[in-house]
């Protein structure tokens, strides 16, 4: 369902840009190349992965205590009391949540940076399509993708287009 009201999305541009002018003029941008591959996404992607290390790292940390003080407990179960024994199983379940949280929340954390990167390349890239679109006289730059443009021949991608002024922007994050 979702592709055929792409496909009349597309049906009515080609007509509106057909009744405004001999040769509709619809170009296509992969914005998965432009994320991957401009000077802003590889900065955004290098700086994400060094996140996700050192997420990765705590974790690891925290994992190794957790798992430190249950073989420190299994040792001491045999001298413990009852009592003592189940407050210490008691602190163990909570601190294993508090680090099963931590984990959860790092990842959203994680997430939500990239989705942030991924979000200003792209406003910034729609500003960079709009301009050319502009000064270039075209009538329509769609994104090129798997489940909306089915083909599109290379004169009339612009993702290289793209992806070079929008390094000229020296974007920073």
């Amino acid at each position: 369902m979702n592709t055929v009201v792409k496909l009349l999305v597309l049906a009515s541009f080609w007509l509106v840009s057909s009744a405004a002018s001999a040769s509709p003029t619809i170009f296509v941008v992969d914005m998965n190349r432009v994320v991957n591959e401009s000077a802003a996404g590889v900065a955004a992607k290098a700086e994400f992965e060094a996140d996700v290390k050192k997420n990765r790292a705590s974790i690891e940390k925290q994992q190794l205590e957790l798992k430190q003080q249950l073989e420190a407990m299994k040792r001491q179960s045999a001298v413990l009391s009852g009592t003592a024994l189940e407050a210490k199983q008691e602190e163990l379940r909570k601190k294993e949540l508090a680090f099963r949280r931590a984990v959860m929340d790092g990842q959203q954390d994680l997430a939500r940076k990239n989705n942030i990167f991924v979000e200003k390349i792209s406003n910034e890239a729609s500003k960079v399509m709009n301009q050319l679109a502009k000064e270039k006289g075209y009538g329509f730059i769609i994104e090129k993708g798997r489940n909306f443009v089915v083909y599109a021949d290379d004169s009339l991608d612009l993702t290289d287009q793209v992806i070079k002024l929008l390094n000229e922007k020296k974007l920073k994050f």
